[in-house]
């Protein structure tokens, strides 16, 4: 269960620009990306924390995935924003086949700084069977197929929208070529506070 949320608020958008500029804390060293330049905005936390918390609790399909799951109730055991942290993707880094801790993950796509059309044309396995460059891919079985892909065909287009997943689905993000800006996403962990 992958939720697309087309667009985020404005305002939110806006605050999130303002905050990836905070290089301050590395976070290189707590993710697995193939990426240069990731920081973390932990201390920003407050800021997006009501917005997405409200975005999961309007899912019925992510509660119900909860409440399958987990055997709990939301409303008993709240959510919580367990970490925030931005990538500054550039052209022939990825993020190779990982998952994340918590109940919930996040990406809200920033910056694109391509058109999927023209990365097809220029990328190094236009001829293949499978041409995926700069694709977010998320892996995962069923009783039919040993392995199922489902690609998302990331570019300009999506900026200011927002993905919500299961954080223990596998997924990775290939390398984009030939353009010399930085793909920007926000990512995060939701949690249930157990406190």
């Amino acid at each position: 269960m992958i939720v697309e949320i087309d667009k985020i608020p404005d305002d939110l958008f806006k605050k999130l620009k303002k905050i990836i500029k905070d290089k301050s804390i590395e976070a290189n060293q707590e993710l697995i990306g193939n990426i240069e330049e990731e920081y973390n905005l932990d201390k920003y936390i407050s800021l997006i924390e009501p917005y997405l918390l409200k975005t999961i609790m309007m899912e019925p399909k992510l509660i119900k995935i909860v409440n399958e799951r987990y055997d709990c109730n939301s409303v008993n055991k709240p959510f919580k924003l367990k970490n925030l942290w931005v990538n500054f993707q550039k052209k022939n880094e990825f993020n190779p086949i990982h998952n994340h801790s918590g109940i919930f993950s996040f990406i809200i796509f920033i910056k694109i700084p391509f058109l999927i059309e023209d990365q097809l044309k220029i990328s190094p396995g236009k001829k293949a069977s499978s041409n995926l460059p700069g694709v977010l891919q998320f892996l995962g079985f069923d009783q039919f197929r040993p392995l199922v892909f489902h690609n998302f065909f990331v570019d300009k287009k999506w900026e200011q929208s927002m993905l919500i997943f299961p954080a223990s689905y596998a997924h990775c993000v290939y390398p984009f070529y030939k353009v010399n800006d930085y793909r920007i996403t926000v990512s995060g962990n939701i949690k249930i506070d157990v406190q």
